[in-house]
């Protein structure tokens, strides 16, 4: 539930204890200065108190389902406007001619419409207790003047009420708006923060289903260190202010964007499916890459872009909680295959776990532990193994593989260095020469990795690509040295795809070759070390040939160095 209808919910909680407050104090003063008996003031409040309580009634039994809808919101107005004052006006013309004063009990409804909903809402219930006020005395005999002239200061006390109830309501929630606007949203940025973030989220997985999908854009600025360094924080905190006005032009009611941390954000989508969800994404993506980003020092451009993960509930997650990983996770693919684009939360683990027995599901969640794992102690092998799964993917498309065959290929192109985590961290991110010692226990992991998934049965057919995909198509690769269609098609896929991402992307005593080169070198390699039907599918992809779509290439993640890439 929002936070405006909780404050709502309370107000109406405690209308009736203002109410009964007030019934007594005007009882009070009835019997105090009109010398009234007990018998003769009760029957009109106790009335008038009845019917208030049906209409709680109502509420509580009636309107509950109506929380978020406008039509809930209306008729609820009207309840707690129209409701009392036809209640007081019943109570009048029942009780009028025998008990004095019972005209004040119009009063309350004018208390009730001002405490709630502001002075215009007052005036209005005000005008209608004054009629009823005048038409009760017409009713009675009493010509329209006289009535008027009669019940003069009651009427002035009716718009004084409805004047001072109102301007305190209206006080009230002009004050509370500025609090909720400094308790929810982000000072910087202008979108929410993070706690109303965690606040929605909680009601949007209630209502969350198939019918109606929650979407999640998580929304991280590349290079903003590099922006920071260079322009000042300053400029930093202008792009991200920048980016939270393109951010809130760009969605649209009842979505909405919170900044989820340091120059991260998330875009909320109640009712978008995966595929629309990604549209948005790309549009702020495109929105921010076209924005004119300067500094004020230099006059200069400054170029800022942003990677974009995307999830969706119940499709991706069975909660708020897991959605958050899984739009991370597409996140951290997005910005590792190639910053500035969008990427869709590709459930790897999901598709093993959907053909796994129930008994292989725990060591299959013990393997993806195991890839979190490789994650914290080699950020470069994570990377490397999600773009190395984006281009042997795109290959099982482009070569036409079957279903299965295309799910035990990106099955084993995500953990073909799983091997790796028998290799100490030392090792994996060093920046010297590799000595012969070191490329011996280095060319290992394929074994390693191979004996790590075959100890799964679910995964055990994916073992023998994990062993060799390091062979090279002439035989002269390890660790068996197998040649040309003795290995496994799958293997040569990810021969391709693991050598073309390790030489685009920068290490420690070289820079990355740019996409052409590195193509002309698998391309002049094709025969010896790789599959020339693989490298010509893998030219096609690229470029953009007839039969599949371009494909960009990956380009440097920025800072995931490494020399033990590609081996």
């Amino acid at each position: 539930m929002s936070p405006e209808l909780e404050r709502k919910k309370r107000i109406h909680n405690h209308i009736m204890a203002m109410h009964l407050g007030c019934t007594f104090v005007l009882m009070g003063t009835v019997f105090r200065y009109l010398d009234l008996k007990p018998q003769d003031a009760h029957p009109t409040f106790i009335l008038y108190f009845l019917g208030l309580s049906s209409l709680f009634l109502v509420e509580i039994f009636i309107l509950r389902d109506y929380d978020e809808s406008r039509l809930g919101e209306r008729v609820r107005g009207l309840l707690y406007t129209l409701f009392p004052t036809v209640v007081a006006a019943l109570v009048l013309f029942i009780t009028g001619d025998h008990v004095p004063y019972a005209k004040v009990v119009l009063l309350l409804p004018v208390l009730t419409a001002g405490s709630l909903a502001g002075r215009g809402a007052a005036y209005g219930t005000g005008t209608f207790a004054g009629l009823a006020l005048l038409g009760y005395d017409v009713w009675r005999g009493t010509p329209p003047a006289a009535a008027a002239n009669t019940n003069f200061v009651l009427l002035a006390i009716i718009a004084l009420v409805a004047w001072y109830a109102g301007g305190l309501s209206e006080l009230e929630e002009n004050h509370r708006q500025k609090l909720t606007h400094l308790m929810y949203t982000d000072d910087l940025t202008g979108v929410y923060n993070q706690r109303y973030l965690y606040e929605r989220l909680t009601a949007l997985d209630r209502e969350a289903s198939a019918l109606r999908p929650l979407s999640l854009v998580f929304i991280d600025v590349d290079n903003f260190k590099y922006c920071n360094d260079v322009f000042g924080h300053q400029q930093g905190d202008r792009v991200l202010a920048a980016i939270g006005g393109i951010l809130q032009g760009a969605l649209e009611p009842p979505a909405f964007a919170a900044r989820y941390g340091g120059e991260e954000f998330v875009a909320v989508l109640p009712g978008y499916s995966t595929e629309k969800a990604a549209k948005v994404a790309e549009k702020i993506r495109r929105q921010v890459e076209e924005h004119p980003f300067f500094t004020e020092a230099k006059q200069e451009e400054v170029a800022i872009t942003v990677s974009c993960g995307v999830a969706s509930l119940p499709t991706h997650a069975p909660n708020y909680k897991e959605l958050i990983k899984r739009a991370d996770h597409a996140l951290y693919e997005a910005k590792s295959l190639k910053k500035n684009r969008v990427c869709v939360y590709s459930g790897v683990f999901e598709d093993l776990l959907g053909a796994a027995e129930e008994k292989e599901k725990e060591l299959i969640n013990s393997v993806q532990t195991l890839v979190s794992v490789i994650n914290a102690k080699d950020q470069y092998t994570y990377g490397h193994s999600l773009r190395v799964l984006r281009y042997a993917s795109d290959l099982a498309k482009r070569l036409h593989l079957g279903t299965e065959e295309a799910r035990l290929l990106r099955c084993a192109a995500f953990l073909h260095d799983v091997g790796k985590l028998e290799i100490d961290r030392y090792l994996l991110n060093k920046v010297e020469a590799l000595t012969e010692q070191d490329l011996c226990t280095l060319r290992q992991h394929p074994r390693w990795g191979s004996e790590i998934v075959g100890s799964i049965p679910a995964l055990r057919e994916i073992a023998g690509v994990i062993l060799y995909h390091h062979e090279n198509y002439d035989g002269s690769g390890y660790p068996a040295k197998l040649r040309g269609a003795g290995i496994p098609l799958p293997a040569r896929i990810i021969r391709v795809a693991d050598s073309y991402d390790a030489m685009t992307t920068d290490r420690p005593y070289r820079k990355a070759m740019s996409p052409q080169k590195a193509l002309e070198e698998i391309r002049h390699y094709a025969g010896t070390w790789y599959d020339p039907q693989v490298v010509e599918a893998f030219r096609s992809l690229l470029v953009g040939g007839k039969g599949g779509a371009t494909l960009k290439p990956s380009q440097s993640a920025g800072g995931e160095k490494s020399a033990t890439a590609g081996i």
